[in-house]
């Protein structure tokens, strides 16, 4: 009753004060759904690549198939289990068929039931323009098969393991559930459907499971895809110069309008942009912002968690664990030190955690291992993590870390599947190490620009960072080296494999070792009694001391150049390296950067989708534009950062706002995987609890002028020389002499 009193006040008061001055329309909102097709329509559309962008292998195949807007909750929960098994699972038959006919480098594809129409869509990318009938008929072909003789059992029962495991862990990753909740609600209510039936899945996975038997995901496959022609084949095909060709066309059609305005027409264009850029640029009234409500700083608690470890040695490894409730979970983290390798052999490294999990053991087949960590797991993973020094950009620990979890039940199967990945790995399969490596190199291409401004950032860091560095060797150096392996490959495939092995054998030693667990204390004992499982066929190995890698040194101030139309350009430095210190109100200086003078010069007026700020405890320094239409324009931007600050004004409400704002970051709903994961962190890049509430303190009393007095430190770094850029061709080349170095991306 309480909730339903807020509804209707809040839509009352929506009345009163907007909706109740406009006349009453009748509106038709309804979605109206889309009469299917006879036969599957094919299309083939350019897209741009750069001019010195080789045009093999860079075609892309999608189909696309629409499904009935009457499918039920259950089927489209079916769909996804599909999507998994027949594509992204290892071993998985469609993508395994399409490989083999070398019809491109990866397979993936997507369930999606946010429209009224739910869509399937499954798209090879790697491959050739007239290869496109040849990939419809293998996935006609390969669909349909199954379709007849059968989806393998055990591969669907382990899929809907791992999909119920996921469903009950719910695990958001701090982000707020009940948004994700909310969201998911609207997938279905937008289009008048029951909005809980979204976030039931009980019922629907225990139906499934009957389903594997009597041939549910079969007749599915039948109804929505074989016998369903509501089908669009679309293939993408790379043409140099279009982007060129498009921005001429577009410049030319413009210039052609203007021509054809009066004088008068010119002047209120050029008048309502100088209006628009003036309210862009305005800050809301006080008065306007005392409507909002806000907490006081007084709400704001100083104290912070206490994170508590407890450490032991069990086996002659030491164990570190962190005691919280996990509803019947346990969680495992293994850490083993890189000191033992060269620095030749860290992007091997870096290759090996994507890999491992993939290839075949000495007891199992890929396929097979994934069979069983789906069946009895939720999963386990393989990273390199390098963690820095809390405020020493010079020192850091690299490791490849290790991750799994699984009910308490099944710990004992989860040991045994880490020990046996992690052991008992066979790399004598080349045929296989080079899909995973097609399949790798095909990720990078594919999202490498979308997330450019961390990959810009990272490059950035580099130059100034040991610890980043180290982290940036994951990074775009990693990506070249990925791209050089698969041109090279065939004539080295034997070296490559020797190579991932004799890495393999450096890393997973008992010397190197140390694990980690969350939980309650039958988590603990669950995962203590099970440790003979990795150790016992894992060598000894030799301790090598800590030390810091010697890594080529890099030209500074590089531009990467992309078929793209925007930038992420980067500027950044050291405030250590220039005598300053590191306290709480830069992060709250952070807070009034990001949405305030970055998000009016570089978003609103700029044109950007958004920008970066970092200033961490170890001096790294760095500011990034997101998707951002300039490059030149935005440096400048960046210049006036040191007066904006010298002379900034804020209203005590308003420095509270961000005050909290930045307190923000810290109050996120973390799991309790997250919690075990934060305390080891803080354990191995030494932030004490009491330097994080020293922090806390000194953001929750900042004032304003303690942003002024940190001009000369944002100062030093906009002085410091280094910049990275990653963008469009036509605007770097524009302005190259920015640049030291201005390269293409990895082909």
């Amino acid at each position: 009753m309480r909730n339903t009193c807020l509804i209707e006040k809040t839509l009352a008061y929506i009345d009163e004060e907007y909706l109740s001055f406009f006349p009453r329309r009748n509106v038709d909102s309804a979605v109206r759904t889309q009469s299917g097709f006879k036969k599957r329509v094919s299309a083939t559309c350019p897209y741009g690549i750069a001019e010195q962008e080789s045009e093999k292998g860079k075609a892309i195949h999608a189909l696309y198939i629409a499904a009935s807007d009457h499918m039920s909750t259950k089927e489209s929960l079916a769909f996804r289990i599909l999507n998994y098994v027949l594509i992204d699972m290892d071993g998985a038959p469609l993508k395994k068929a399409v490989m083999d006919a070398g019809l491109g480098s990866d397979l993936s594809g997507g369930y999606c039931d946010s429209y009224k129409q739910p869509v399937w869509t499954i798209e090879v990318t790697g491959s050739e323009v007239e290869k496109q009938e040849q990939f419809a008929q293998v996935i006609d072909g390969t669909l349909r098969t199954l379709a007849l003789d059968g989806i393998d059992k055990d591969m669907l029962d382990a899929a809907l393991n791992r999909t119920e495991f996921t469903s009950r862990e719910n695990d958001y990753q701090g982000r707020p559930k009940g948004l994700f909740y909310g969201v998911r609600a609207m997938d279905l209510w937008l289009y008048d459907r029951d909005p809980m039936a979204a976030l039931r899945y009980i019922d629907d996975i225990k139906e499934l499971r009957e389903g594997i038997q009597n041939g549910y995901f079969e007749s599915l496959l039948l109804k929505y895809v074989i016998k369903n022609p509501h089908q669009v084949l679309i293939t993408m095909k790379p043409e140099k110069g279009l982007t060129e060709k498009n921005n001429a066309a577009t410049a030319e059609k413009l210039a052609a309008y203007k021509l054809s305005l009066t004088d008068e027409q010119l002047e209120d264009i050029m008048a309502s942009t100088k209006a628009l850029k003036k309210r862009q640029a305005s800050m809301e009234t006080e008065e306007a912002l005392k409507t909002i409500p806000l907490l006081s700083r007084e709400d704001l608690k100083r104290e912070i968690e206490e994170e508590v470890l407890e450490e032991e040695t069990i086996s002659g490894i030491r164990h570190f664990h962190y005691d919280i409730h996990t509803t019947g979970i346990s969680y495992v983290t293994m850490y083993f030190d890189l000191y033992d390798l060269t620095e030749e052999e860290i992007p091997y490294a870096v290759l090996l955690a994507g890999m491992l999990r993939s290839l075949d053991t000495e007891k199992h087949s890929y396929t097979e291992l994934a069979r069983i960590s789906n069946a009895y797991t939720g999963g386990i993973s393989f990273q390199i993590s390098c963690i820095g020094d809390i405020n020493d950009a010079s020192k850091y620990k690299p490791f490849m870390v290790a991750r799994g979890k699984a009910l308490t039940s099944k710990a004992e199967r989860l040991m045994d599947l880490l020990g046996e990945v992690i052991n008992h790995t066979s790399f004598r399969d080349t045929k296989r190490l080079k899909e995973l490596l097609l399949e790798e190199k095909s990720e990078w291409d594919m999202t490498a620009f979308s997330r450019g401004h961390n990959l810009t950032m990272g490059r950035l860091a580099s130059y100034f960072s040991k610890t980043a560095q180290f982290s940036e060797q994951a990074g775009m150096t990693f990506y070249y080296f990925l791209a050089d392996l698969v041109k090279t490959y065939d004539g080295q495939a034997e070296e490559v494999a020797e190579k991932l092995s004799a890495v393999a054998k450096k890393i997973f030693t008992r010397s190197h070792m140390f694990f980690a667990t969350t939980g309650e204390a039958e988590e603990k004992q669950a995962v203590d009694r099970c440790l003979g499982l990795i150790l016992g066929d894992m060598p000894e190995g030799e301790k090598k001391e800590a030390h810091l890698f010697d890594f080529p040194a890099k030209e500074i101030n590089e531009a990467f150049l992309t078929s793209g139309k925007v930038q992420y350009v980067a500027k950044g430095g050291n405030f250590r390296d220039h005598g300053f210190t590191y306290t709480g109100t830069l992060r709250v200086m952070e807070t009034i950067l990001r949405y305030e003078y970055l998000w009016k010069k570089v978003r609103v007026l700029g044109g950007a989708y958004g920008a970066f700020t970092q200033f961490l405890r170890d001096g790294t320094s760095l500011l990034c534009s997101y998707r951002d239409p300039n490059l030149k324009e935005t440096l400048e931007t960046y210049k006036d950062l040191p007066e904006y600050l010298e002379t900034l004004e804020l209203s005590e409400r308003e420095m509270t706002k961000y005050v909290i704002g930045t307190m923000a970051a810290d109050e996120i709903q973390l799991t309790p995987s997250m919690k075990g994961e934060r305390a080891m962190l803080h354990y191995l890049n030494g932030n004490t609890r009491e330097d994080r509430m020293r922090i806390r303190s000194e953001i929750i009393s900042c004032e304003v002028k303690d942003i002024r007095a940190l001009a000369p430190l944002v100062k030093s770094i906009i002085d410091d020389p280094y910049i990275c850029c990653m963008g469009s061709e036509e605007k770097i080349q524009r302005d190259k002499a920015l640049f030291r170095k201005v390269l293409s991306m990895p082909e």
